[in-house]
């Protein structure tokens, strides 16, 4: 559980959602998970940047940050159209300053220069897909103060991975997930694409108090 101070924010931020179901859903994410939080620190040096979160979902992120004085414009691109309209909607009443758009991320060929989000995407193509998809991120990564900040499960056969495994596939009975996982990416996989385009690579754990096998990569220019 995240300190009390982002318990008033979950409410503000789940108060905005159509829904008695998004309401509870969005309040407890905030809530429990921490890598809104690891963002939010990860951009501090850098408010003003642009950014482009890639799979925003209803837009969590962004109101999460503009709630912790981001700064720069935000553009949240989603596959999943019923998301994109919660997410414009919610922005339109609340004066995020964010636009969001039905694009499939593997479509986005063009961005600001700033920082770039890619939190449980990646599992949803195929490995050369995934080097595709990190390198052409990095390429929208500022390269002076810029981070890309990316959240998935890790093909490590670990007893997390396999329970992640199973409810990646729950949620894809129930049709919160569109789309079945492909291809859970491997450590060597960021450093191979990023580390010779010239970015430093780092690894947590990001389970918190939950069971699964979640992790944040944050690569930043080397300096």
């Amino acid at each position: 559980m995240l300190e009390s101070g982002d318990k008033a924010v979950a409410v503000r931020i789940a108060d905005r959602f159509p829904t008695r179901f998004l309401k509870s859903y969005v309040y407890w994410k905030i809530r429990t998970d921490p890598i809104y939080r690891v963002v939010s620190e990860a951009f501090a040096g850098a408010v003003n940047l642009p950014l482009l979160d890639l799979g925003c979902g209803t837009g969590v992120l962004a109101f999460y940050l503009r709630e912790h004085g981001f700064k720069g414009s935000i553009h949240g691109v989603d596959l999943d159209g019923p998301k994109i309209e919660v997410a414009k909607a919610i922005a339109a009443a609340s004066d995020c300053r964010a636009v969001f758009d039905c694009v499939d991320f593997r479509d986005v060929r063009d961005s600001s220069h700033g920082h770039v989000t890619m939190l449980d995407v990646l599992l949803f193509v195929s490995e050369g897909t995934q080097r595709e998809l990190l390198a052409r991120a990095a390429s929208f990564v500022d390269e002076s103060k810029g981070v890309l900040i990316v959240r998935t499960g890790i093909g490590d056969g670990s007893w997390r991975f396999k329970l992640t495994h199973v409810m990646d596939d729950i949620a894809c009975f129930f049709r919160w997930m569109k789309v079945r996982p492909v291809k859970y990416p491997s450590r060597e996989i960021f450093r191979e694409v990023l580390e010779p385009l010239g970015f430093e690579v780092e690894f947590r754990p990001l389970w918190g108090r939950m069971p699964f096998n979640n992790h944040v990569v944050i690569a930043r220019r080397k300096r």
